[in-house]
């Protein structure tokens, strides 16, 4: 269970104040697929932000897996984000000169763990791509630069897939894909995932979407359509 409470975030400069986050409050279940869906500006990265232990709010209570983050200093909350959180993002972030099983390798090598390869092909037979695991980005389409990416989320056997515009360089047919991928995730894994777009079509993949604007949450609903596969 991940628990939001009066969630402020406030950024300062010397001209300004800016009240990113205004008093959220949110629940979310294991094994639920979420989006937060707002225009530029919203709030919507600084909210995933905060979910993800990379950003602090400036008050509040976050909760997350009977974890009480307001109290951990920077090193805890460092490594607790390496346990509990796999990130995708809208470029893919992909070495040209590495395979596609080798870029999953990545996040294992930095964590020091021994049988990468094996945990590296799992994650990408999980994202249907196990025949594809010699290819170097420039021999993969789009969409399957993009299940790389998240195949490299997956390698750290994550609790929470957060992916911010996961199809935001995507035409509509391979961002398509992709949302079907993070779906099958939720249903056979039961990983939640957390979407962040701006874009109704994506949002009604997922099973409950939360609208933000002016840094308040305006609605959270659950989906009665969505695309099933």
């Amino acid at each position: 269970m991940i628990r939001l409470k009066s969630i402020n975030k406030i950024y300062e400069t010397e001209a300004e104040k800016v009240h990113a986050l205004k008093s959220v409050n949110l629940e979310i279940k294991k094994g639920e697929f979420i989006s937060i869906m707002g225009q530029s500006g919203s709030g919507k990265t600084t909210l995933m932000n905060i979910l993800g232990c990379l950003d602090n709010p400036t008050s509040g209570e976050y909760q997350i897996f009977d974890n009480d983050i307001s109290k951990l200093n920077d090193d805890q909350r460092s490594i607790l984000r390496g346990k509990l959180f796999g990130f995708v993002f809208q470029s893919y972030n992909l070495l040209p000169r590495l395979s596609a099983v080798e870029q999953v390798e990545l996040p294992l090598i930095y964590q020091n763990v021994n049988d990468r390869k094996q945990k590296a092909l799992k994650a990408l037979d999980m994202v249907g791509l196990i025949d594809r695991v010699e290819f170097k980005p420039s021999q993969l389409s789009g969409g399957q630069q993009q299940r790389v990416s998240i195949a490299r989320s997956l390698v750290v056997e994550p609790q929470v897939v957060l992916a911010d515009e996961p199809t935001g360089a995507l035409d509509i047919a391979t961002g398509t894909e992709v949302m079907k991928t993070l779906k099958n995730l939720v249903r056979k894994e039961q990983i939640t995932v957390i979407i962040v777009t701006h874009e109704s079509e994506v949002a009604a993949f997922t099973d409950r979407t939360i609208s933000i604007s002016d840094g308040k949450i305006i609605k959270d609903k659950k989906n009665k359509w969505v695309f099933w596969i």
